[in-house]
């Protein structure tokens, strides 16, 4: 258990190690990402990067109407508010931070990633308020700026326009209902914002100020709105899900080991029938120190099973807590065999017969249902899937330290108990000289010795009336003989070592049966109720329809297994991230998320063979089930030929002629393109080359992205 010390260190919350197949395609896919658009804090757009931790996404949508479902987020109640809630988290939601003895308010705007030095600070949700709130303008250039905003502003869905910059409102509104083919809409029901912080010099300072976000966006007591809710997601969302789940276990682990607590001290209570039909407790035969030890034993092996794997230096993650569960239930099934067999033994049996007989007849069922465990969970151990890995790791090794402590230390209670009642000492109290031996039945005079202190005649007791009435049986153990060693080979030695390592054994074990003649009502009902039921043929018949239906019953539940993990199941209903899973769902789920479509090695867009391939595969992602048509696809090429084409018509500019003028004039676009800051972030230029084109990326726009909709 000393294993745990490391349990800290050792502990990961990333989820997509956890979640996700080691050898899954997506890891390579982000690889290249990473390698051709590692991040930049200082050059960073949202929605062009993956491989950032620091960022809280946020989906808003008025609270659901009984009647109506979900109103209109662009009435102006409900936007004016959301730009309230945004302000206020970029300006005035602060945290304070001491440095040189000084205190600091550190905000957003000191923490945000940004492009040229300028933050995101969600600029869509002006966009989607009336146009009258935009600003006030002097009169001088009020007709001015109303001429830019009527022309040069476009608020088109899937994308929209800021003069030749474009915008994807496709990430940014959800549950949209558009009114002409152009894209126009007057209908949200969700707008999504994002928060991004840099991480690299102030990681610990951006993760308090997220965690401050998130408690103020799901404060239940204290909402920030009373007329919005907010779904909200971060990269330690989901890992505080998991452990939130972990933390609700606890109390539920410490209850379950109450009650079986409980249930395992009551079934290792023997009754006593006193005169006049009164019962009470054995106190000789019962074995409370079992029922203990039944739950300490699975207790200590998870102890143990946990120590030695994070000894070993693998992965802690709360997905594992679930492992305790089993192998408590494993453990107590183990130990309801060993007390059952040893209380079938006959109580005329010395303990160490006794105990043979038990073990004899428990431990083999007690071994093969083990090493049937050990091995199930031991295969799952190979699985590549993280997660399962590791919960089949430690399972694994708690139910093998379950088995060994089962024939070690249980068996030892077991022994330790069968000489007590051996001796007649009270199960309780046999600790006590004063209260060490229990009371006959019929000596018990009052209603408290009964219930107390009452217990059956104990073998000593019984030995000794054999020995007043005279009968032949041995007071002293018959202790089994050991050969000289002398001229014996090595395993001869060994044996007699072993041998004289035997418990003694009594002469009057060997005219005794193993197992007392007594009958409980299982014995009774299995033997004359239900073994002879079976045997009717009207019984046969209908125990062979109903398997059948049984059997019809699970093939067609296993045609319904559909692959997938809804990541809303994996953390509780009240958590915050619940609510986040429930409106993506409603909404960014349905149509609107982007795909990043890498191109690696891209032909030479000039020549028409290549252009005529890359088109094709363009095609072939934007015509699927789950994908937007081409209007919702974010490409630098559509751009650039667009500009070329304006340049031929609106200034005689001539088409380029070769290869190396194409990408000559891609390369002079960019300095000037309207949406530079978005297309120089998708290309990469060869180091070596300057006018090869070394790879280039584009966005597809999704749709039916549900994990219900996909398994479907």
């Amino acid at each position: 258990m000393i294993g745990f010390v490391w349990i800290k260190e050792q502990t990961t919350i990333d989820p997509q190690y956890v979640f996700s197949p080691e050898d899954a395609r997506w890891r390579y896919e982000r690889a290249i990402l990473t390698e051709n658009w590692p991040l930049n804090e200082q050059h960073f757009w949202p929605g062009k990067s993956y491989d950032f931790p620091g960022y809280i996404d946020v989906i808003a949508a008025a609270k659901i109407d009984p009647d109506f479902g979900r109103p209109n987020m662009l009435v102006s109640k409900y936007i004016n508010e959301l730009d309230r809630i945004n302000k206020y988290i970029i300006h005035n939601l602060s945290i304070p931070i001491e440095h040189n003895g000084q205190t600091f308010d550190v905000h957003y705007t000191d923490l945000c990633m940004s492009y040229d030095w300028k933050c995101y600070l969600n600029d869509h949700i002006v966009m989607l308020q009336p146009k009258n709130h935009w600003g006030t303008f002097d009169k001088k250039i009020a007709e001015f700026a109303s001429e830019i905003i009527e022309k040069e502003i476009k608020i088109t869905y899937p994308i929209g326009w800021r003069g030749t910059e474009p915008i994807y409102f496709g990430a940014l509104v959800g549950g949209v209902h558009l009114t002409d083919e152009e894209g126009h809409f007057n209908y949200v029901t969700a707008v999504r914002l994002t928060y991004n912080t840099r991480e690299e010099t102030v990681g610990n300072i951006s993760y308090i100020w997220r965690k401050k976000v998130a408690a103020f966006l799901s404060n239940k007591k204290n909402p920030p709105s009373e007329i919005l809710e907010f779904g909200l997601y971060h990269n330690e969302s989901l890992p505080e899900g998991l452990q939130d789940v972990a933390d609700a276990l606890t109390p539920k682990f410490v209850m379950m080991s109450g009650i079986l607590f409980v249930f395992t001290l009551g079934c290792s209570v023997v009754i006593l029938r006193h005169e006049n039909l009164l019962m009470g407790i054995d106190w000789v035969r019962s074995k409370p120190i079992l029922g203990l030890a039944a739950l300490v034993c699975p207790l200590l092996a998870v102890g143990s099973a946990f120590g030695l794997v994070l000894w070993t230096g693998e992965y802690y993650n709360a997905i594992v807590n679930i492992s305790p569960f089993i192998v408590v239930c494993i453990g107590i099934d183990d130990a309801f065999l060993m007390n059952a067999a040893w209380h079938r033994t006959n109580p005329q049996l010395s303990p160490a017969r006794r105990l043979a007989e038990t073990l004899s007849e428990a431990a083999v069922a007690i071994s093969i249902t083990s090493f049937t465990d050990m091995l199930t969970f031991g295969i799952g151990c190979f699985t590549t899937l993280p997660g399962v890995r590791l919960f089949c790791l430690y399972t694994f090794w708690g139910i093998t330290f379950t088995y060994l402590y089962q024939i070690t230390y249980f068996t030892a209670v077991i022994a330790y108990a069968g000489e007590m009642e051996d001796k007649g000492l009270h199960s309780l109290f046999g600790f006590w000289p004063c209260l060490k031996k229990c009371i006959r039945p019929e000596l018990a005079n009052t209603l408290t010795m009964k219930w107390l202190f009452a217990g059956s005649v104990c073998r000593e007791y019984d030995r000794q009336q054999d020995a007043m009435f005279g009968r032949n049986i041995s007071e002293e153990p018959k202790k089994m003989p050991i050969k000289n060693n002398e001229n014996k080979s090595i395993l001869q030695k060994i044996k007699n070592y072993l041998t004289s390592l035997e418990s003694n054994q009594d002469d009057s074990d060997h005219h005794l049966k193993s197992h007392h003649g007594r009958e409980t009502f299982v014995n009774w009902f299995f033997r004359e109720f239900y073994g002879p039921c079976l045997l009717k043929t009207n019984t046969k018949v209908m125990v062979l329809v109903f398997y059948l239906i049984y059997a019809f019953i699970a093939l067609f539940g296993c045609s319904q297994i559909k692959e997938g993990l809804n990541p809303k199941n994996l953390v509780r209903e009240s958590f915050y991230l619940n609510n986040f899973y429930v409106l993506i769902d409603e909404t960014f789920w349905q149509e609107g998320l982007q795909m990043q479509v890498v191109v690696n090695n891209p032909p030479n867009l000039f020549d028409s063979n290549g252009r005529e391939d890359f088109d094709k595969m363009r095609e072939d992602f934007e015509d699927t089930e789950f994908t937007m048509k081409r209007n919702a696809t974010m490409i630098w090429l559509d751009a650039f030929e667009a500009k070329i084409l304006e340049d031929e018509t609106a200034f005689n500019i001539s088409l380029p002629k070769s290869s190396e003028e194409w990408y000559q004039r891609v390369k002079e676009w960019l300095i000037t393109a309207g949406g530079r800051r978005l297309w120089e972030l998708d290309m990469v230029w060869d180091k070596t080359n300057a006018s090869h084109l070394k790879t280039f990326r584009f966005q597809v726009g999704l749709k039916n992205v549900s994990i219900n909709k996909i398994l479907q």
